[in-house]
């Protein structure tokens, strides 16, 4: 697979709606247009009920199977899956894959489980099309991006850098520690954006996000008060971040509602558009554009 040069730039980010109340249901991928007030909805039959993070990358999405252990290709412009390769040959939920990135030509994962400290990176050959796993135990792996030769993977407590190359692990801890998650990642020119909330629901709000210096492995606070941070993507200089915000005093899962944190990176601040979608459901976020 090369990778492909965009000619056209629409503006147009797509969502993948996740439901912990009703997790046989049929999944949505939204597609969220900043000039208008709502997205609008495509139904997308996908084999596994949790795909969690997404991927878009010449005209089709990528995603992994939470719990079938399975790298899935959709492609966009019919809606249809058109390949879907197992990590360990068969269906294998406990893997727990969550985090997909692209290097240019293969594609990358991790894997969560089957606890939370057996996390793994793989590389998904798209020449061959075989899984290679490339290091284990680095924790609770989430999200995770890729920038000149270094995978960065999201994880508990912090940040893993894997240099590709070698293999060789760094690993950028921040004060907060274990009570919080580090999800949303992405690249930012030649630094690092990442995204962290805390563990329990009730304590809200309490996002955050940080610019990792990649140089020197040291970062900035560069927001606070966000609402359970998820995924997120860059168009420019904006900044838009997939939220699950409380509604005030409702401590259920039924009560968070999903939204977009819009951010302009120029000033670091933001607006939150809310969005039509199932309670406690934006769990990824990705890039759209026409090549």
């Amino acid at each position: 697979m090369r990778k492909t040069g965009l000619t056209r730039k629409n503006l147009a980010l797509t969502l993948l709606l996740l439901s912990v109340l009703a997790l046989a249901s049929a999944t949505l991928l939204i597609s969220f247009q900043p000039a208008k007030a709502q997205p609008t909805f495509k139904n997308v039959p996908l084999p596994s009920s949790i795909p969690v993070a997404i991927l878009y990358q010449g005209g089709y999405i990528w995603t992994a199977g939470y719990d079938t252990g399975a790298l899935y290709k959709i492609d966009l412009s019919t809606q249809t899956v058109v390949g879907t390769w197992y990590v360990t040959g068969s269906e294998n939920p406990d893997l727990y894959l969550y985090g997909i990135a692209f290097d240019g030509l293969d594609i990358w994962l991790t894997k969560r489980g089957p606890t939370t400290y057996e996390g793994a990176l793989y590389k998904f050959s798209t020449a061959t099309e075989t899984f290679t796993e490339i290091v284990s135990g680095i924790g609770d792996a989430t999200n995770i991006a890729y920038l000149n030769g270094y995978i960065y993977v999201a994880r508990t407590g912090g940040v893993t850098k894997v240099e590709v190359a070698t293999n060789t692990l760094t690993q950028i801890d921040f004060p907060d520690g274990v009570p919080y998650g580090y999800y949303g990642i992405i690249p930012f020119g030649s630094n690092i954006l990442v995204s962290r909330f805390h563990w329990y629901w009730q304590v809200d709000p309490n996002g955050k996000l940080f610019e990792i210096e990649t140089s020197t492995n040291t970062y900035i606070e560069r927001l606070s008060g966000l609402h359970r941070p998820l995924g997120m993507t860059l168009s420019g200089s904006t900044l838009y971040i997939a939220e699950n915000v409380r509604t005030a005093g409702d401590e259920s899962l039924s009560g968070w509602s999903p939204a977009i944190a819009i951010v302009d990176t120029n000033t670091w601040t933001y607006i939150r558009q809310t969005v039509t979608g199932t309670p406690y459901g934006v769990g990824a976020f990705s890039y759209e554009a026409t090549t």
